[in-house]
């Protein structure tokens, strides 16, 4: 029986031009585990989101889901997160408390169960995961192995029949991995848990009675075994065809029956080799003699806490022009830690290391080097504006065509080979790369290699850390075993892999004994067949697509608009709220109520800030996101206004409020500017004053959202003449007659309002000035933030 049904799935993230997902159509039955597969930006993770509706992307979509014959969509939240597991790529993205009870406590917590079922199910799974020994163990200490199985088991505490893994192995090493892989077999066939796993390099999933389906360009171009699927791609010539497991290629390759596991492949091999001579691998580049040292590190130790353990301990290493060296290890064995060192970013506590040139670091995450709105910006920035450096590392590293893409919207191997720009741009000797290749499939990897390939040809030299195996295989000249924070082994590239049970490559392990000097599955299909394996490097598909994310609408200067556009009787609504029922509050309050009685007439301004919210919101129903995104954003409000309190009146909590309101429409606006008052006002003191200071900066705010409809505020000039106007006109209009009133009562006359107005216009024109400042330097960062939000999470959107 099916237990997940996808019939004709088609999908548009917002402002793409092209679908991510085109009639996908697809069928899983209970029980089983299958695995959809290809390049990276195919579809795979986007699938598997809209898979889970609490994680699903912001776009157009069409077709049917089916969970157990019922709609995704019409599942219970509790049901749908108790029922649907899933386990991403990043093994910290999914990582929400400090302690490993706690976090294999936190969804069952979250959906109401009671303590005793939460007693008894987190002592079950943690027998049964293995992982009692680190129960009380913060969350931040564990390997980046321990961190994924905990994932795993976070997620199968709640007893799910349906479990999505995105590329799950992807940042785990070997050992790890097979660990991982372990248990998800364990699962399935234990329990009857439904596995869909997504994947590029599918070589450690369990295929022998998987179900597969080879993605393309958002389609399912293949389906069934791995046997079909393997032919079919292998006989339509597609490049698809690289991204299946090693032992799979090479028994097709030399027309063997198509092999799912390196022991039958190994069987094919040595049965070929025996009938036929085999052609000699053509000999490793190596790294020249007498090249000049680069970089040396000697005897260094470092640790992260003072009373801790060693994370490098005597660690040694030297590095010359023409190598590449990959570093290998277990995850927590130190390989990070050793780049952060020889880059300078971290000191050694003892030891020494020695540069002899300028050196490079690119880090796990390329997206922490990106600061600019678009790739052509972050080039040249990084270039000083030369354009001949940018033209030259734009054709190496093959971003020609992408200049006007936000940098966050580039798949992953164009965010790679975009950071590796930037790096390259520094002009550096040494390039230290921490995995290079995560999340890359095999065609893009072998992309990346072919840059850094040539970089050290002309004599830099190299150092990767890495649990790539076969990358590292093809293009590293020397490879380092660490352990326990020093170097374990230290050997040429050939003889490691040669030497090494788990840290090696499937080809490898098929070839050993029988194909001398085979590292690669390209070696080996060259060692039985005298050919190179074909990659289909261009089958007409073009660059990668992205997979999480679509190309937004660019925001400059000339270019910041509002997305306020609810329709128009809910504005009026709105509009009725600001200018008379919330004034009426206020009056009624001042009028019947005496004045420690403020907080009455606060909670009824908040009350009626929340009716139009909710009105504007009504057909998509306020969703958490939308109310953590506010809630955060009035934390921002109180903790700015508290950071300037040294400085009266010069505080950015106007401008914070025009912005709100200008980028989220007026509702968001008001609420904003009315709870930063509220709540700021516990470190400033409360008051009578306290609901008249929330309306004011709450009609700031919705003015914000009024006015920038019209058109008025898409440059920083406009807006901030805007803001400072409001700040003297609106909330200095407001606040300095109510303070005649609240201290004089009904002595009130109209010079004295003027005497409070000419006494508190100097701190208005304070005020002013601050907003005018805060507004020019803040509005555009922080409206390019908020669109992006928008655009694609549909975050306070309305939608």
């Amino acid at each position: 029986m099916a237990i997940l049904e996808i019939d004709s799935l088609s999908f548009c993230y917002a402002g793409a031009k092209e679908n991510a997902l085109s009639g996908v159509t697809l069928s899983v039955n209970e029980g089983d585990i299958a695995v959809i597969f290809g390049r990276s930006g195919c579809g795979k993770s986007t699938l598997l989101r809209c898979i889970k509706p609490a994680v699903a992307p912001v776009g157009k979509m069409s077709g049917a889901i089916l969970f157990d014959a019922v709609p995704v969509t019409s599942l219970d939240e509790r049901e749908c997160a108790a029922d649907i597991g899933l386990v991403t790529q990043d093994p910290d993205d999914q990582l929400v408390t400090d302690k490993v009870w706690h976090e294999l406590a936190f969804g069952l917590e979250s959906i109401g169960a009671d303590t005793q079922t939460i007693r008894r199910r987190v002592a079950e799974i943690s027998s049964y995961f293995g992982i009692s020994d680190w129960f009380h163990r913060d969350v931040a200490s564990l390997s980046g192995g321990q961190k994924q199985i905990l994932n795993l088991a976070a997620a199968a505490v709640m007893h799910p029949r349906l479990m999505l893994l995105d590329e799950p192995t992807a940042q785990l090493d070997p050992v790890a991995e097979n660990a991982f892989m372990s248990l998800v077999r364990r699962m399935n066939s234990d329990f009857g848990t439904t596995f869909v796993v997504a994947e590029h390099n599918i070589d450690p999933i369990p295929l022998d009675h998987a179900s597969l389906f080879c993605m393309s360009r958002g389609a399912i171009v293949s389906s069934g075994t791995l046997s079909d699927v393997a032919r079919t791609l292998k006989k339509d010539r597609r490049r698809e065809f690289s991204t299946l497991p090693a032992a799979s290629r090479i028994s097709l390759s030399v027309g063997g029956e198509c092999a799912d596991s390196v022991v039958k492949a190994r069987r094919i091999v040595s049965d070929h080799a025996k009938k036929n001579p085999l052609c000699p691998i053509p000999p490793r580049r190596s790294a020249p003699d007498g090249e000049r040292q680069l970089l040396s590190a000697k005897n260094v130790c470092f640790r992260y806490d003072r009373r801790g353990d060693d994370i490098l301990n005597v660690f040694s290493l030297e590095a010359r022009g023409g190598e590449w060296i990959a570093l290998f290890g277990e995850n927590g064995a130190g390989k990070s830690t050793a780049l952060s060192i020889l880059a300078g970013v971290k000191r050694p506590y003892s030891g020494r290391v020695v540069c002899y040139g300028r050196v490079s670091m690119l880090p796990q995450e390329p997206q922490t080097l990106f600061s600019r709105s678009t790739v052509g910006d972050e080039l040249d920035f990084a270039a000083s504006g030369d354009g001949d450096k940018v033209a030259s590392v734009s054709r190496l590293c093959m971003l020609e065509g992408l200049a006007d893409r936000h940098p966050f919207d580039l798949s992953g191997g164009e965010a790679q080979r975009l950071a590796l720009a930037l790096v390259l741009l520094s002009e550096p000797d040494v390039l230290l790369l921490d995995e290079p290749t995560k999340g890359l499939d095999k065609a893009s990897a072998s992309a990346i290699g072919a840059i850094l390939e040539r970089l050290v040809s002309s004599g830099r030299a190299i150092i990767t850390a890495s649990h790539d195996s076969e990358f590292c295989a093809a293009h590293a000249t020397r490879c380092v075993m660490m352990f326990d924070g020093a170097i374990a082994a230290d050997e040429p590239a050939a003889r490691f892999f040669e030497g090494n049970a788990y840290y090696t490559t499937a080809a490898a392990r098929i070839a050993n004994g029988v194909i001398p000097d085979a590292l690669t599955t390209e070696d080996v299909i060259f060692a039985l067949t005298g050919a190179c394996p074909d990659d289909h490097s261009d089958d007409g598909e073009g660059r990668e697509r992205r997979d999480f994310e679509a190309t937004a609408p660019r925001v400059a200067d000339k270019t910041i608009e509002s997305l306020s556009e609810n329709k128009p009787p809910i504005r009026l609504l709105t509009l009725l709220f600001a200018l008379v029922f919330v004034p009426a509050a206020l009056a009624l309050g001042f009028v019947f109520l005496a004045p420690e009685y403020y907080y009455v007439t606060s909670s009824a301004i908040i009350i009626l800030g929340f009716v139009p919210f909710f009105l504007a919101f009504e057909k998509s129903r306020p969703k958490a996101r939308d109310v953590v995104t506010l809630a955060v954003l009035c934390a921002i409000g109180v903790a700015s206004r508290g950071a300037f309190f040294m400085t009266p009146q010069f505080k950015p909590v106007l401008a914070l409020c025009v912005i709100c309101g200008a980028a989220f429409g007026p509702e968001i606006g008001f609420l904003f500017g009315a709870v930063t008052m509220l709540v700021s006002n516990l470190m400033f003191s409360q008051g009578p004053w306290t609901p008249w200071q929330m309306y004011a900066m709450g009609f700031v705010g919705f003015l914000s959202g009024l006015v920038c409809r019209s058109g008025i505020m898409k440059r920083r000039i406009p807006i901030s003449i805007f803001g400072a106007a409001a700040a003297i006109v609106v909330y200095g209009g407001i606040m300095n007659p109510v303070s005649a009133l609240i201290w004089s009562g009904a002595s009130i006359s109209f010079p004295m309002i003027a005497g409070y107005y000419a006494a508190g216009f100097p701190l208005d024109a304070v005020h002013a000035a601050a907003s005018f400042i805060f507004l020019f330097c803040l509005s555009r960062p922080m409206f390019e933030k908020f669109l992006r939000l928008k655009t694609k999470y549909n975050v306070l959107s309305g939608e």
